[in-house]
């Protein structure tokens, strides 16, 4: 179990009301029993310390003060600058493992966990019958990095210390699902036919389906009426729709307060966080990115149209539709070798700056800029939104995730050098709330001549808004 220290035990020490004493055992084997007692009945704290790491075993609901005082000061002593790994053992449960890379981090994680024992002890006096010891919030991320620990010790493979999967299956029994085949206000096709482990384990991890669990009164309820208790999903798995709605639906919960238990499958066992709808979001963002090798997620959708289709259909656009007059300008600019700026003229002449249009520039570190933004009729963003807008990279709008959609369109286009017609949907955050929105855009690109070559040097952007309502 580590480094012997000559008597047989792995080298590390034992925390007690009395101090610091040397570890005569490391509750292996048939010395479990003792282990046991120590934890359990004494309060006290054992600490393993391992090549790599530093292995706390304690329990939180009866660990004694004087051992968690002095905690902090004999790891940064005896075992500086390793990981440190929590053993949150309850007695009527698996322990539960989290890897803090640095000390004070750990420290602070078990202060909030001591902290909140008088209250979270359920009815049996276990720690698990208030949703067990809550998990790393994700909020806390930024300052140092915290994670579950990617497998388990090799000790613990039969029972290690993250909630197995067939545990965890059963307590979504009831759940409900959030997946393509329904919506978020759909009250058809929530529930699972047979509730079994191994399909709820399916629906998960198969189908890319998300639990959501609740009280049962509000079972057949709009998901938006209510902050649940528990969500829970497979980051790989996933599907687009189903993840797309679920971080629309934090959005609508932020306003209610309260927090949410977030479930995800790390590969090996079900990983549980705690924190508010908000959190809850940033934390789905940045798991599914890194699950999507780092593909920017965005709450809309965008698919381009072959331009040459429409002209060639019964459904081109009449010849004083904005997109057919910024075709035909376009096209006359660059049969002329201009530059755009009579081009561009010539649309403001022509009304094109009275519907949604943007004009973005290409600055000195290859990043679009908005040098110009026309709100057109339908406005998704204040006046004051607009007026910021001007001058700022696209990635940087009030909502940051269209922002980065419009912009992947949007360099296309500026390698492409030619118009690029894009039909996009989903969900906006606009100044007074969340929209639903549907609309087709169409850019094209504007040249400069540089060092004896033509150069992408802005793209005019034009919107047809097709549907908005508020969510």
């Amino acid at each position: 179990m580590g480094d012997d220290d000559g008597n047989g035990v792995g080298r590390g020490f034992w925390l007690t009301q009395a101090g610091r004493e040397d570890r005569h055992s490391d509750g292996a084997g048939g010395e479990a029993p003792m282990l046991f007692t120590m934890l359990h009945h004494f309060g006290w704290v054992d600490v393993g310390i391992h090549p790599d790491r530093a292995v706390v075993r304690l329990n939180p609901s009866t660990a004694c003060a004087e051992a968690l005082q002095a905690l902090p000061q004999h790891l940064a002593e005896e075992a500086p600058g390793t990981m440190i790994e929590l053993v949150l053992i309850d007695q009527d449960a698996g322990p539960v493992d989290i890897a803090f890379l640095e000390r004070e981090s750990a420290c602070r994680y078990l202060d909030t966990v001591t902290s909140q024992r008088p209250d979270a002890v359920g009815e049996d006096r276990s720690v698990w019958g208030a949703e067990a010891f809550p998990m790393p919030l994700p909020y806390e991320l930024s300052e140092t990095l915290r994670y579950p620990l990617a497998s388990p010790l090799l000790q613990d493979l039969d029972g290690h210390g993250h909630v197995d999967e067939e545990r965890f299956a059963r307590s979504l029994a009831m759940a409900e699902w959030l997946a393509p085949v329904n919506t978020a206000d759909s009250l058809k096709d929530r529930r699972l036919v047979e509730p079994t482990p191994e399909m709820v384990s399916f629906a998960l991890r198969s189908l890319g389906w998300v639990g959501i669990k609740r009280r049962w009164s509000l079972h057949g309820t709009s998901f938006r009426s209510s902050v649940p208790e528990v969500v829970a999903l497979d980051p790989v798995a996933i599907r687009r729709e189903a993840l797309n709605q679920l971080v629309a639906l934090c959005e609508v919960w932020a306003p209610m307060g309260g927090e949410v238990t977030f479930a995800w499958w790390n590969g090996m066992a079900w990983v549980r966080e705690k924190g508010r709808p908000v959190q809850l979001a940033d934390r789905l963002r940045a798991i599914c990115r890194i699950a999507a090798n780092d593909e920017p997620l965005t709450l809309v959708d965008s698919i381009e149209v072959p331009i040459h289709q429409i002209l060639a259909s019964g459904q081109a656009w009449a010849a004083t539709h904005p997109f057919s007059l910024t075709l035909t300008r376009w096209q006359e600019e660059k049969a002329g070798a201009g530059t755009g700026e009579a081009m561009l003229r010539d649309l403001e002449r022509l009304g094109l700056f009275q519907t949604r249009t943007k004009l973005l520039v290409v600055d000195a570190n290859e990043d679009l800029r908005i040098a110009r933004y026309a709100p057109g009729q339908v406005q998704v963003w204040d006046d004051r939104a607009h007026r910021a807008m001007e001058g700022s990279r696209l990635i940087d709008v009030p909502d940051r995730g269209l922002g980065l959609c419009v912009q992947r369109d949007l360099r296309s286009v500026q390698r492409r050098r030619e118009p690029v017609l894009h039909r996009c949907n989903g969900v906006v955050a606009g100044s007074d709330g969340l929209q639903v929105v549907q609309w087709s855009r169409l850019t094209v690109p504007l040249f400069s001549a540089s060092d004896n070559r033509e150069r992408v040097s802005a793209l005019l952007s034009t919107c047809e808004l097709e549907h908005a309502a508020p969510i």
